[in-house]
């Protein structure tokens, strides 16, 4: 029974980028779940602001350094979300976590994924409307592929649809057995 059962990954904001990279070389993965994922980390980021991406584009690194660790002292969202991205990258400055981010997108993947994938998005994601446009047709080679992006009124427009989680996982059941992937105990 084992050999039948169908392979899934799930992967949840940059582990969603993760799973869909790996559902492009791992064809024994069944469906993918690309879960409130940037579709190309370093624009994603760059989108955040347009001084800190002419910063970057310019190498202007002591300068990019110095301006986020003022704001770092001041915001402490952008605190957690410059260290989290530091640890996460293995960068000892924002500068190289910008660097580091550059290797994690899917331009140049996305089209070698042939599995089921369902994209989770919701339209105030931090990572900005340009990456929700370039998840719309983001996997031409997908046996079946299904977008959904959260609106305001849902309550789940916001990244990884925080405050409202279960409509993220009602609709990944729903998709699991839509796309006629097995759910734990679905099968006799």
């Amino acid at each position: 029974e084992l050999a039948a059962s169908h392979k899934v990954l799930i992967g949840i904001s940059l582990g969603g980028l993760l799973a869909a990279r790996a559902a492009a070389v791992e064809k024994r993965i069944d469906g993918v779940v690309v879960y409130g994922a940037p579709f190309d980390t370093l624009d994603a980021a760059l989108s955040l602001n347009p001084l800190l991406r002419l910063l970057y584009t310019t190498g202007r690194a002591n300068v990019l350094n110095r301006l986020v660790g003022a704001v770092m002292r001041f915001d402490s969202g952008v605190r957690w979300a410059i260290r989290n991205g530091m640890y996460s990258f293995g960068a000892s400055t924002p500068y190289e976590m910008l660097e580091r981010a550059a290797g994690y997108t899917l331009h140049d993947v996305h089209e070698q994924v042939t599995c089921d994938v369902l994209t989770l998005r919701g339209v105030d994601d931090i990572y900005g409307p340009s990456q929700g446009k370039l998840f719309e047709d983001a996997f031409p080679n997908a046996r079946s592929y299904d977008f959904v992006q959260f609106d305001r009124r849902s309550g789940g427009s916001e990244h990884c649809q925080v405050g409202a989680v279960e409509l993220a996982a009602n609709e990944i059941v729903a998709w699991l057995r839509a796309s006629s992937l097995e759910l734990p105990g679905d099968h006799p």
